[in-house]
């Protein structure tokens, strides 16, 4: 790119030359037949030639300006544009909102989108919150609970959980584990099922099970389980109003 820019750059000097050449002998030739003198209409030309010189460098210049503004201000929006739809990005969680259909935004209207997504994903964070605490009811301790939590909200702001320390959790089998991360991963939409089986192995102590294993089983029903799918916690929302949380 840089190269064909170069070659139109020397292409444009090269047409240029050749016109103040042009334009040079041009004026020695009606110089010197105004005065018929030599030395006069050599003169003439290099003044002429000067002119000219000084002429297109400046209109280079003033030309180059203009584009670096309109370009400067071409990159400035782009950037704008991108780094709302990155903050876009990080607010709505590790979900990607997508820079395919990115829209510009005006600041004040950027504010309240921002705003309104805040709201929704604090509040489904808080039914994420209250899910956990009925699922996990009286079989894990209140540290543990927090610890989850704090998993929990990690995973869904950044789409993976890091220096996990695992927690104790009493009367629920693998299949359990596996519904419950596969509804949070669904509900949230939270990227690739990677960062899921691998926190699911760390937290729930099933270092043991191959991730393969894991991922095959996630939404598996044959078997013994308390924790059914509810990818949307829609049956678990219905039930919200019946439960003193």
């Amino acid at each position: 790119m840089n190269k064909k820019i170069e070659l139109r750059h020397l292409n444009v000097h090269q047409i240029v030359i050749a016109v103040i050449l042009i334009l040079d002998l041009i004026t020695w030739m009606v110089a010197f037949n105004l005065s018929e003198n030599y030395i006069i209409s050599g003169v003439i030309v290099v003044i002429a030639s000067l002119i000219m010189v000084f002429l297109y460098l400046g209109i280079l210049q003033i030309l180059e300006s203009i584009i670096s503004m309109v370009s400067g201000k071409y990159t400035g929006l782009k950037r704008s544009k991108e780094s709302k739809n990155v903050v876009l990005e990080k607010v709505g969680g590790v979900r990607s909102i997508g820079t395919q259909n990115s829209v510009d935004f005006g600041d004040a209207e950027f504010a309240e989108i921002v705003n309104k997504m805040n709201e929704e994903k604090n509040k489904k964070l808080e039914i994420a919150k209250k899910y956990t605490r009925v699922m996990f009811h009286e079989k894990i301790s209140h540290e543990d609970l927090e610890r989850l939590f704090d998993y929990l909200k990690e995973y869904i702001e950044k789409g993976k959980v890091q220096k996990i320390i695992p927690i104790t959790v009493q009367g629920c089998n693998n299949l359990d584990y596996y519904h419950f991360g596969w509804n949070i991963w669904k509900y949230f939409n939270v990227g690739k099922q990677g960062p899921l089986i691998r926190a699911l192995k760390e937290i729930f102590q099933l270092k043991d099970i191959p991730f393969d294993t894991i991922k095959s089983n996630l939404k598996s029903e044959y078997g013994k389980f308390e924790i059914v799918l509810d990818p949307d916690l829609s049956e678990f929302q219905k039930q919200l109003k019946n439960l003193n949380l």
